[in-house]
């Protein structure tokens, strides 16, 4: 069941991702609402990094869900894969997940990427996820 509702949100992402060009603006803002399937707040850390072939990923951004909640504002480059992990406030990854730039003309189209998550508190994999994509041309 989680790996369907993965590869759902890969799917959904690459085909709201091919869009046409438009110039620079400087970032897109990625937002993660997280909450647990009794309703409480999700508590910990975010990390969005890049995913490379050969090597290390590369951290991006780390920002602490506060109420649930966290948003932060990067660049998008061409034909990227990258992955949003969520750790619990001990460090223990709680979820972690891919998105991509691939088949993007020019990702800063993207103004906004928002994910709103509810996840299963008894083992920690995805309940329900919607995303939403905001762009500009």
């Amino acid at each position: 069941m989680k790996n369907r509702h993965l590869i759902g949100l890969v799917a959904a992402c690459l085909a709201i991702f091919c869009i046409p060009v438009r110039p620079d603006t400087g970032g897109t803002t990625l937002s993660l609402d997280a909450r647990w399937d009794d309703r409480s707040d999700v508590d910990g850390t975010v990390i969005i990094s890049a995913v490379h072939v050969v090597g290390k990923d590369t951290v991006l951004a780390t920002k602490p869900l506060s109420e649930g909640r966290a948003s932060v504002t990067l660049p998008l480059a061409s034909n990227v894969l990258y992955h949003v992990t969520v750790d619990s406030p001990a460090g223990t990854q709680i979820l972690q997940f891919p998105f991509t730039t691939a088949l993007v003309v020019n990702p800063q189209n993207i103004q906004r990427g928002s994910m709103n998550l509810v996840l299963r508190k008894a083992d920690h994999t995805i309940k329900s996820a919607s995303v939403n994509v905001s762009m500009n041309f």
